[in-house]
């Protein structure tokens, strides 16, 4: 058998797909599989399914296999592109794999499977030679891919044989009369729609009155319960505008943790009621109004688009408006977040660009008491330019608050720029990682790798975020930190050596991993520490080799792979 029929068969592959070459790396043991298709070739649309022929080729792009003999194995093929009068230009995926996606469907059910077995998503990574951040996008697809399955799950029919006797249909229940030719959606839909705008009062007589009516009908009793609780929290706050808006800050928190502990589901519908209620909080603050009152109609939030984090709440049966986004005009670009390291310098937003949001009057400050940062409404408000501007201006006022931080990257990922707000929550770590509010944090991957490293280190929570950046960088999600010598650098190091200092005192385990973390950053600003001469990065990694051997292995392994690659 030639060698590109054998690897034909290994692959299963079926005309028009075909294997071109095959070409074995000898020093690298590696062996690369070059896949091709008959040019007269149809495929289906993605679209429609309708077979067409192919207009175009795709960039080469390249799958992780299952190594054979030995050899670690990719596959390489340009795909065909179709075009379609409904559906335009599209990709057909290819059999072997997901367009875009980096690995084969046969390599993702190996890992998914061994990293099961395993227990341990870095030693799965290892054992492959694969990056951790790889290994942990397919298990998210594995667990996305059994929730939807057992999602469509049907109830089997019952199995046996009924000998022949029909089954009578269920005794049909007595259809409840309707009140004034409604039916049982009237009031809940008129009280959903009253959640939203936040007249509380009236959503919770109209809950009310749904359940009265239609004690059988469609359950409102999480939604009235929330409204209630709302309405009460908001009938006690404080009058004064600064120290109201605290309150009603906690006052929301406070109806997460409860819906939490209900284990009450999420909706979009929830995520809207969240915008309306902290758009009533900033009302609040630029111009008090009686609590109850309806939120004015000029001043209505924007529809929820669906990419917020979702907030407690359930499934709406029926909805009568429309949830797409559609906000008016397009808002100023906001500015990029300010240089932030340590010191943090000043925010990069000129003070007469940056007017006092929800502020209460001119020159007030962008913090509330209990150190609640305006700009946290804002954000949760779906304001995020506004909120960008606001938590940049309020960095002067808490220079070393992680959660300031963290908030910045929250507006800056929901604002679609994943990129800047990667740098904002390497800022947040830089300061304590603890501090974050880990709850409302948009980035998933943080998140995920905080929940497996929460496994790993057992009941020390402080201690698993502690050590998160550093797995963060070594994974990939976050970017090296440039730090130039006039723009920090100095001060990290200074900052580095006060450390090590306290370490070489006492052995902490926490302090132990910001070291690391901070190592990490001077061995990858090594071309710019030649202007430091108080920095000497042998002593830098024999410390970071102390504090974490495994982990030191991995980042030199990053680092040594970096200078083959160049």
């Amino acid at each position: 058998m030639e060698l590109n029929d054998f690897y034909a068969h290994l692959l299963g592959l079926a005309p028009p797909w075909k294997v071109k070459s095959v070409v074995p790396r000898e020093r690298a043991d590696e062996v690369d599989v070059y896949l091709d298709y008959e040019r007269t070739a149809l495929f289906p649309c993605p679209g429609c399914g309708l077979a067409r022929p192919a207009c175009d080729r795709s960039p080469v792009q390249t799958w992780r296999h299952l190594d054979t003999c030995g050899r670690t194995t990719r596959l390489h093929a340009e795909l065909p592109v179709v075009d379609c009068p409904e559906h335009e230009r599209q990709s057909p995926g290819p059999p072997w794999g997901e367009a875009g996606f980096p690995v084969t469907f046969a390599f993702e059910r190996l890992i998914a499977g061994l990293a099961g077995d395993i227990g341990d998503m870095r030693k799965t990574a290892r054992l492959f030679g694969v990056e951790p951040g790889r290994v942990r996008r397919i298990l998210r697809r594995a667990r996305m891919a059994a929730e939807i399955a057992e999602a469509e799950k049907t109830p089997a029919a019952p199995a046996g044989d009924t000998g022949g006797t029909e089954v009578p249909p269920p005794a049909r229940q007595p259809r409840q009369l309707p009140l004034f030719a409604q039916n049982d959606l009237s009031f809940m839909n008129r009280g959903i729609q009253a959640y939203r705008a936040m007249e509380l009062d009236k959503a919770v007589d109209l809950f009310s009155s749904h359940r009265q009516t239609y004690p059988n009908g469609h359950d409102a009793g999480s939604w009235s319960a929330a409204a209630k609780f709302l309405l009460d929290g908001m009938r006690g706050a404080p009058r004064e505008p600064r120290q109201r808006a605290r309150a009603l800050c906690g006052l929301w928190d406070a109806l997460e943790d409860r819906m939490e502990s209900e284990r009450a589901g999420r909706s979009v519908l929830a995520a809207e009621v969240k915008r309306a209620f902290f758009w009533r909080v900033i009302e609040e603050l630029d111009g008090h109004r009686p609590p109850g009152a309806a939120a004015s109609p000029p001043s209505a939030p924007p529809p929820c688009t669906g990419t917020e984090d979702k907030s407690p709440g359930g499934d709406v049966p029926s909805m009568t408006e429309d949830s797409s986004s559609g906000a008016g005009g397009a808002p100023p670009e906001p500015a990029r977040p300010a240089r932030m390291g340590s010191p943090v310098a000043a925010p990069d937003v000129s003070p007469a660009r940056a007017r006092p949001l929800a502020s209460g009057a001119a020159g007030a400050s962008l913090v509330l008491p209990g150190g609640i940062p305006v700009g946290y409404v804002l954000l949760h408000a779906g304001r995020y330019d506004e909120a960008i501007r606001s938590l940049q201006n309020s960095i002067p006022e808490m220079p070393r608050n992680a959660a300031v931080y963290g908030y910045l990257g929250d507006a800056y990922r929901l604002r679609g720029d994943r990129k800047t707000a990667r740098q904002c929550y390497l800022e947040a770590c830089l300061i304590d990682p603890a501090e974050i509010d880990w709850r409302h944090l948009q980035d998933e991957d943080l998140k995920e790798l905080k929940r497996e490293l929460s496994f790993d280190y057992g009941s020390d929570q402080e201690l698993a975020a502690a050590w998160l950046p550093s797995h963060a960088r070594l994974e990939g999600i976050f970017e090296p930190k440039v730090v130039r010598v006039n723009d920090g650098l100095k001060e990290m190091a200074d900052d580095y050596l006060e450390m090590e200092k306290a370490w070489a005192g006492e052995k902490n385990p926490r302090l132990a991993a910001k070291l690391f973390f901070r190592g990490m950053i001077l061995c990858e600003n090594e071309d710019n520490l030649r202007f430091v001469k108080k920095i000497d990065l042998i002593q830098v990694r024999r410390v970071m080799k102390e504090a974490n051997p495994v982990l030191f292995g991995d980042f030199m392994e990053t680092i040594a792979g970096k200078k083959r690659s160049r």
